[in-house]
């Protein structure tokens, strides 16, 4: 498998933005929310995205990925990144990778130097699938913002949405590595 992880950091298109009501938005990170209220949105460019590993079950990969805050000043996330496959031009793939209900909204604070935390998850039990399509990365839109990181990777194989198949799916924000629900 390429290690080899290229960021690019271009304009995008509008993906991932919440609107979440107050009551649907719990602490995280590692300051309390009426403490660290004060602190900006974070910026694309003040973030940088990897991937900290790849896991497999029943037929589906997840990459648990990290969004580092290289900027001078803390900010904070709320909600869903916006995720997109691309292909080996880093031209958005038209497919749909949705949001799972699964956790809830955390206001996560990421003081310089730390990270947050989200899972990507795709269907790739190829011989199962009755299509497929390669990708060679993703692109990333922090959570409420509109330019887009393209972390390019390996090519991998995704299978194609359909009756049976699930679309791939992405998780909210969190200030910690792996999802625990």
């Amino acid at each position: 498998m390429n290690k080899r992880i290229t960021h690019i950091i271009t304009t995008g298109i509008v993906v991932g933005l919440v609107g979440l009501p107050a009551s649907a938005i719990a602490t995280g990170g590692s300051t309390g929310h009426s403490a660290a209220a004060g602190t900006p949105r974070c910026h694309t460019s003040q973030l940088r995205v990897s991937i900290i590993d790849r896991e497999g079950a029943a037929g589906t990969t997840y990459w648990n990925m990290a969004l580092r805050n290289v900027g001078r000043t803390a900010c904070h996330m709320i909600g869903y990144p916006g995720v997109g496959l691309v292909d080996s031009n880093s031209r958005l793939i038209n497919v749909l990778v949705q949001r799972s209900p699964v956790t809830p909204a955390l206001f996560v604070t990421v003081r310089p130097g730390q990270q947050a935390y989200f899972t990507f998850g795709y269907p790739s039990l190829i011989g199962a699938c009755p299509s497929h399509f390669s990708a060679n990365g993703v692109q990333i839109i922090p959570p409420n913002e509109f330019q887009r990181i393209v972390l390019r990777t390996s090519r991998f194989d995704v299978c194609t949405p359909s009756s049976g198949v699930a679309n791939p799916q992405v998780w909210t924000v969190r200030p910690t590595p792996h999802f625990q629900a």
